[in-house]
């Protein structure tokens, strides 16, 4: 598809969806944060609902993160560039994206810079995923038994 052949309402979509993105993979990021975190940290599950129930920005829940000593330098500094930003996304939205909708060329521009902070704070959302895998697994928790009750709860939530 050639963006620039596009509509403007279709240009706008595809730019509104590219910011949707980043949104969500960046709460994704801050949710499985949460949860490590609270899950090192605690040890039953009243802590565990106090510790997880805490609004904590991503910045501060990864600085606590850092305290645990649970990733290497090189998965810290993936963690901090992914906060970085998502923060510059954060606080540079509205200026970029008003600057851009008259713009074809630096709305398609902007798509692109998005996509890339997006990948960033996936790759950042895939190293504590994992290291929630590998806790989960280490305390003898079958994660296959997890992922397939969240598959049947996805299919039959009508249902419920």
């Amino acid at each position: 598809m050639d963006f620039h052949q596009q509509s403007i309402i279709m240009k706008r979509t595809l730019l509104e969806a590219s910011v949707g993105k980043v949104t969500i993979t960046a709460n994704g990021l801050e949710s499985n944060l949460l949860l490590l975190f609270s899950v090192i940290t605690t040890n039953n599950d009243d802590d565990f609902e106090k510790q997880y129930s805490k609004i904590r920005t991503l910045g501060v829940l990864i600085n606590e993160v850092k305290n645990l000593n649970v990733f290497d330098d090189n998965s810290m500094s993936i963690l901090i560039e992914a906060k970085v930003q998502r923060n510059s996304f954060t606080h540079a939205l509205s200026d970029k994206y008003v600057a851009s909708i008259s713009d074809s060329g630096s709305m398609f521009q902007l798509i692109q810079e998005f996509i890339a902070i997006e990948q960033t704070i996936d790759k950042a959302d895939r190293l504590v995923v994992k290291k929630l895998h590998s806790l989960a697994t280490e305390g003898g928790v079958d994660v296959r038994d997890i992922k397939k009750q969240a598959k049947l709860a996805v299919n039959n939530w009508e249902n419920a």
